[in-house]
């Protein structure tokens, strides 16, 4: 870890970063206090980084944090006789979950901002941006975020958080669901199809292909990856879908439990 700490290289960190989360998500109360304990790794890896391929590394590792701030006492924190480290002080669990947030939130306004250029090109059938690489790896980043959050720690935390931070500012348990979210979801609303329009993508036709019709020969040769990249959107649309259903369904589960909970309580 300190040899980590003198790293330039951005690779090479944002490779280690994961595999030090990885190790601390699988044993938070050894590994993970354990490097929370040297503050000068604590600050690196919860210092919010906006680029495209770091913000759900930040917003992941805050998450954690938020849990390993609030159960390391101040006692156990490593006091360094130099000078320098020594004022590298591990953030608080309520800075993390901040941090975190703006990560997401950030990460989020990117992905909007990328399905509504999507959504125009589509319907004017436009060919896509001279970025549509650096545009899919955003939306494989949040996909992946969401796979992340299926741990249950991270999961718990990252959803008190967005409730927490919504609660004063509506009164019903449906708007508790992010903002940025109920965006994305009305941005996805009324999709247009693959079907619409006059461009359509370049087939290679093979002898026995003639005389079969334009849908039929389109599954042929999306089977064989022979689509343009006119369409290849479609999946990271899909994918993005898919996300917002996972999310939503446990921001659901996790209401309905705080209500039977509430119940419970008034009914002793």
């Amino acid at each position: 870890m300190l040899w980590w700490e003198k790293t330039t290289d951005s690779t090479v960190e944002q490779e280690v970063k994961k595999s030090i989360f990885d190790l601390c998500l699988c044993s938070p109360k050894l590994l993970g206090k354990y490097a929370w304990r040297l503050p000068g790794v604590a600050v690196r890896v919860t210092t919010l980084n906006d680029d495209d391929c770091a913000l759900v590394d930040t917003s992941l590792w805050n998450l954690l944090g938020s849990h390993l701030a609030s159960s390391t006492s101040s006692a156990s924190v490593v006091k360094w006789k130099d000078s320098k480290l020594a004022a590298n002080v591990a953030p608080t669990s309520e800075a993390c979950r901040q941090t975190a947030m703006t990560a997401f939130q950030t990460l989020c306004q990117k992905l909007i901002g990328i399905l509504k250029d999507w959504k125009t090109r589509r319907e004017d059938n436009t060919p896509p941006s001279v970025n549509h690489s650096s545009e899919q790896l955003v939306v494989s980043e949040f996909s992946r975020l969401v796979e992340r959050l299926s741990n249950p720690l991270l999961l718990n935390v990252f959803v008190e958080t967005a409730i927490h931070a919504q609660k004063s500012k509506v009164e019903t348990s449906e708007s508790f669901f992010p903002s940025e979210l109920r965006f994305i979801e009305e941005v996805l609303v009324r999709w247009p199809s693959v079907s619409c329009g006059e461009i359509k993508p370049k087939l290679k036709l093979d002898d026995e292909d003639e005389d079969n019709n334009y849908d039929d020969l389109l599954k042929k040769s999306s089977s064989k990856g022979q689509v343009s990249s006119q369409y290849s959107e479609d999946s990271g649309v899909g994918s993005v879908r898919k996300s917002i259903k996972k999310l939503k369904s446990a921001f659901e589960s996790s209401l309905a439990g705080e209500q039977q909970l509430s119940v419970s309580s008034k009914a002793d």
